[in-house]
């Protein structure tokens, strides 16, 4: 009697056993997500070894490892595929060179767990720098002239008794030059030079320069300079109703040149179309009112507008589109503002 209510009682547990394993689910588990490293001198590296486990019954799959915007963690994962029962070692790196006071870095370790999909590990601690840098960054903000050699002037302080000398500054770009100067009034000082190199690209032209000593000592520095468009439209594409009402759309038009372009003529790509030139909020932008009727001939038709400036070359390009038939009520309306991007321009 005994005996066979025990043998009954192991029935519904080799069930579920044999249950699980049909299911073949793995099981994530890191025993120690978060790391606190202490207190650690700026400039060095900060390294951790966290452990995957898979607890579960079937083979772990380690999808993606995303730091977020933290470009200075770096990782290293031994295996993305986990055994039941085994581990796998993830080594996350620390650069400490361009961050100092309390801290915390995360990033997320995405499985095939179905129960735990997304793992948060962290790194946290205080960061004392070796060195300081005033203003923090070299920053030149918006610049109209690209062709234009602008300098800004940072000061790098030894804020530790272990601090070793300077005497190296790279930039990762070209459009950025530096010049590394010890002070002579202060040893434990230097003057750092950040210049830009022209021409300069149009948008954001970046750097990360890395000032360096013989003992290993290093700090980076972020140099940035945005500039302008020479020309840019609002919006970037027009669009009508295959309508032959009349319809009315605006384009902005903005100039960023130390020798604007005058607008001297529109060329619309219908027949019925009236183009007027109104002034901007300055003397180099303007706004172009266009009085379209007639376009249920044009629907699905994609074409160009052409705007000419005074200089030979100055040809400027934007999309029209007429929407199909049936998709009435898509093209945007009278609404001027859509996207400001960069439309064609032909230079000389």
């Amino acid at each position: 009697m005994t005996g066979r209510m025990r043998i009954a009682g192991l029935i519904p547990f080799v069930s579920l056993v044999f249950l699980a394993a049909g299911h073949g689910a793995p099981h994530a588990f890191v025993a120690d997500p978060v790391m606190n490293f202490g207190r650690v001198e700026g400039g060095r590296s900060v390294e951790h070894c966290f452990a995957l486990e898979n607890r579960g019954v079937g083979t772990l799959h380690i999808e993606k490892i995303d730091p977020g915007c933290d470009s200075c963690l770096s990782w290293v994962l031994e295996s993305d595929k986990v055994e039941p029962g085994g581990v796998a070692l993830l080594t996350v790196s620390l650069d400490t060179s361009e961050i100092e006071g309390e801290i915390s870095r995360k990033l997320a370790v995405c499985t095939d767990d179905p129960g735990n999909s997304v793992m948060i590990l962290s790194l946290s601690g205080e960061v004392a720098p070796r060195f300081i840098i005033r203003p923090r960054a070299a920053l030149f903000g918006e610049i109209i002239d690209r062709n234009a050699r602008i300098t800004r002037k940072l000061r790098v302080l030894a804020a530790s008794d272990s601090a070793q000398t300077l005497d190296s500054a790279v930039s990762s770009s070209a459009r950025f030059a530096v010049a590394l100067r010890e002070r002579k009034d202060d040893q434990a000082a230097y003057d750092l030079e950040v210049s830009t190199v022209p021409p300069l690209e149009e948008g954001w032209n970046k750097s990360q320069i890395v000032v360096s000593g013989p003992g290993g000592d290093r700090c980076v520095v972020r140099a940035e300079a945005y500039v302008a468009p020479s020309f840019a439209v609002m919006p970037a594409r027009l669009r009508f109703d295959p309508d032959d009402g009349e319809q009315v759309r605006i384009l902005f038009v903005r100039q960023n040149s130390m020798a604007p372009m005058i607008l001297t003529n529109v060329s619309g790509p219908f027949p019925r179309a009236v183009c007027d030139v109104l002034s901007g909020p300055r003397a180099s932008d303007c706004r172009v009112m266009i009085s379209v009727t007639g376009l249920s001939a044009f629907a699905g038709r994609q074409t160009n507008m052409a705007l000419y400036f005074n200089r030979p070359g100055g040809l400027f390009t934007v999309p029209v589109e007429v929407v199909a038939a049936g998709q009435e009520g898509r093209s945007g309306g009278s609404n001027p503002v859509a996207t400001a991007e960069s439309a064609t321009v032909d230079r000389p």
